[in-house]
């Protein structure tokens, strides 16, 4: 899919985009972007099951609690009384070891095995943790995902990144395991809370501000439309989005350099996260330390001021925090970065815009180190002003 065309077809849109994480064709697979997908999931499944020559013969289906009580009904009628309908708490709080095991356990008990498969039905928190599941249960079964929150959608459920928490940080035990489709249906975000479909908009954003200036500028253009949540918007907005992701992913799986650009605003934005207690919402953070990163480039001299304040810009249009919260002093933010698990022989490494679709290498490598002092200061000067200036 092309991340800057506009579709010109009166039909209901659709966005179909392609994955291949790995030199084999099987491992390469779909995300299927349109309305109405939730009640074809089973023969979405079934129709990969024969391309991919894959023995499911059982299905679990992991949500939380939220959603069991929104589409629990309809979930377990869809796949049938040979299936199993498990649930999680809502919330960060369970992308935890205690969690992983509960769900294991429950799989055991219901005699699944080899022949069985995952849906992660859910937001990133879902997805990350039936990854997970999947990838270790019987040394790996097929998983797919069906997205629920724009963040999961565009983020999350792309590039087979699965992990658990630990209480020192975020996403610190989890391996790379691709599902074998991801099925996004926009008609399921009507149930979104409006502060969720907000909070998703900031890996949208982010994806336009490294890697494709015209997308940028559609969001720009587009912002009223949606925040509406006119459908067919959100279904052009989600397919440059993944496609973005999508791309990166498929030219550096394990993150050995490309892929690094996907951590924008996520250096800072985990420090937050994290001196929370996860009481802030992903992309909330992630939208803060993108402003806070852009900010540290300006003064680094990568970014031109007039590029920075277009980010800010978009990012408070959309309703997005750029302001660090109260009580968390920038002196915090730079111990927790300390331990982000991107640093590299001790020092933080950032990766920093350069313009609007464009990210900073030095010496060929995105991740950069910045000096302490330029950092500090940085931040010290965001949390006196809003805007940085």
């Amino acid at each position: 899919m092309n991340p800057t065309k506009k579709s010109g077809r009166a039909r209901v849109p659709k966005a179909v985009v392609s994955v291949n994480p790995g030199a084999s064709a099987n491992e390469a697979y779909n995300i299927i972007i349109a309305r109405g997908l939730f009640p074809k999931i089973p023969s979405l499944v079934k129709s990969i099951q024969g391309k991919k020559r894959l023995k499911i013969h059982r299905v679990a289906v992991i949500t939380d609690s939220t959603l069991r009580a929104i589409y629990g009904e309809r979930l377990s009628a869809m796949f049938g009384g040979d299936s199993c309908l498990l649930h999680v708490p809502a919330g960060e709080a369970s992308k935890c070891r205690e969690m992983k095991n509960y769900l294991e356990d429950k799989l055991v008990e219901a005699k699944f095995g080899r022949d069985s498969a995952i849906i992660a039905f859910g937001g990133g928190v879902v997805g990350d943790l039936a990854g997970f599941v999947a990838s270790t249960y019987y040394r790996g079964i097929p998983y797919f995902q069906v997205p629920t929150t724009i963040i999961s959608q565009v983020d999350s459920s792309i590039g087979g990144k699965t992990a658990i928490d630990l209480p020192s940080g975020k996403n610190l035990v989890g391996c790379f395991y691709q599902p074998k489709g991801v099925f996004m249906d926009v008609d399921l975000l009507d149930t979104l809370p409006e502060v969720e479909f907000v909070n998703g908009l900031a890996e949208v954003v982010k994806h336009a501000m490294i890697r494709d200036r015209k997308f940028f500028e559609f969001l720009e253009e587009n912002v009223s439309r949606i925040l509406s949540k006119d459908k067919k918007v959100l279904v052009e907005m989600l397919g440059n989005s993944c496609d973005i992701k999508a791309d990166v992913v498929s030219q550096d799986l394990k993150e050995t350099n490309l892929r690094k650009i996907l951590n924008f605003g996520h250096t800072v934005g985990h420090a937050l996260e994290t001196l929370s207690g996860y009481g802030l919402l992903h992309g909330q953070a992630v939208s803060i330390g993108m402003a806070a990163e852009a900010y540290i480039s300006l003064k680094a001299g990568y970014l031109a001021p007039e590029k920075y304040t277009r980010l800010y810009k978009l990012l408070r249009k959309f309703g997005l925090p750029t302001k660090f919260p109260s009580k968390t002093p920038p002196e915090r933010i730079v111990a927790a970065m300390g331990l982000d698990k991107k640093n590299e022989k001790g020092r933080v490494h950032y990766t920093l815009p350069s313009g609007i679709g464009e990210m900073k290498r030095v010496h060929g490598k995105y991740g950069i180190p910045v000096n302490m002092s330029i950092v500090e200061g940085a931040l010290k000067q965001l949390a006196r002003n809003s805007d940085g200036a």
